[in-house]
């Protein structure tokens, strides 16, 4: 946001991607602009609501500005199939990572550096404990408050999106 980047993808996997939308997400309302694209392996189904993460994560694609499934079902290789949308549209790839040479965040990087996209490392053994995740108390009120908005305003259906 500060370098001028307006369009973020999140994959809206467990973890980083949650915590990394979130954060777009809380910081839209100070910068004019800004998008969230939620890049789904396949359509969220409307039940499938059984953790913390998977509130937060329905929340987060019905407050999106862009939602794309890039498969219409699960398959073996959906998740490197989103991984690549990601990449192919992106002018800047972040990169979370724990250093090992294995795994789809070293799939993600590797094809992303093979497309000649500039990647920015986040190595995990550099985050002070402090800043390795976000305030859970919060998260769950915002969590709570996300449930709350999205019942009022937000009905998906299993292959409806914006």
């Amino acid at each position: 946001m500060y370098e001028g980047y307006t369009h973020f993808i999140s994959g809206m996997a467990d973890g980083v991607d949650l915590d990394f939308a979130w954060y777009v997400r809380s910081l839209s309302s100070n910068f004019e602009g800004i998008i969230l694209e939620s890049a789904l392996p396949y359509p969220l189904r409307p039940s499938s609501i059984s953790s913390e993460e998977d509130c937060l994560r329905r929340t987060l694609v019905c407050e999106s500005e862009k939602v794309t499934a890039v498969s219409p079902k699960y398959f073996s290789g959906c998740m490197q199939k989103r991984n690549r949308y990601m990449v192919d549209n992106s002018d800047l790839v972040l990169a979370v990572w724990n250093g090992e040479k294995r795994g789809g965040t070293w799939y993600t990087i590797d094809y992303a550096l093979k497309k000649g996209k500039p990647v920015r490392y986040i190595m995990l053994k550099d985050i002070s404990p402090e800043y390795s995740t976000i305030d859970k108390d919060l998260l769950a009120e915002n969590v709570r408050e996300m449930i709350e908005k999205e019942e009022r305003l937000c009905r998906l259906e299993t292959d409806e999106y914006r």
